[in-house]
């Protein structure tokens, strides 16, 4: 689906706390209708999988009157006071306006970069070793990683 951008799962925690039961929603914001309901099927019977996980796609852009439309205006919003929904306007306040709570959204924020530069790390590492050229060390000199880490890469990269 185009313009499919999933919301981080720690971001989603660190916003709702213990309000709702991350692991039976799952909210994708897209582009198209305002909202594509997806559930899981068997592809073996046919039948639903129910694993208690619910998705839904949400046009990120869709601004109606349904609390949908209202969701995604305040999922946009800067302002607490501007937000349709009570729930989101306190943490976003505490999110923004508290210290434990900047200090709490600082550190989703840092470890989703540390996160990211790690991946590229990987990313950098595997095409290395994929060309041949360098040795291990000095890949897992260029790149940052550790030496057991690249011969990880390496032993996976051989597998496939």
């Amino acid at each position: 689906m185009r313009g499919l951008r999933p919301i981080d799962d720690d971001f989603m925690r660190c916003l709702f706390k213990d309000n709702i039961p991350l692991a039976e929603l799952v909210l994708r914001i897209i582009t198209g209708k305002p909202v594509y309901s997806i559930e899981r099927i068997n592809l073996d019977t046919g039948k639903p999988f129910e694993d208690g996980e619910h998705i839904l796609y949400v046009n990120g852009e869709y601004r109606g009157v349904s609390d949908i439309g209202k969701l995604m205006h305040d999922f946009n919003c800067t302002d607490a006071d501007e937000m349709n929904f009570e729930l989101m306007a306190e943490r976003t306040r505490y999110l923004k306006e508290n210290p434990k709570g900047v200090s709490e959204m600082c550190k989703v924020i840092e470890d989703m970069r540390t996160q990211e530069r790690k991946e590229a790390m990987i990313d950098t590492a595997k095409r290395m070793i994929a060309d041949g050229i360098l040795t291990l060390e000095k890949i897992a000199e260029y790149v940052g990683l550790s030496l057991d880490e690249v011969k990880n890469l390496q032993t996976g990269i051989m597998r496939k």
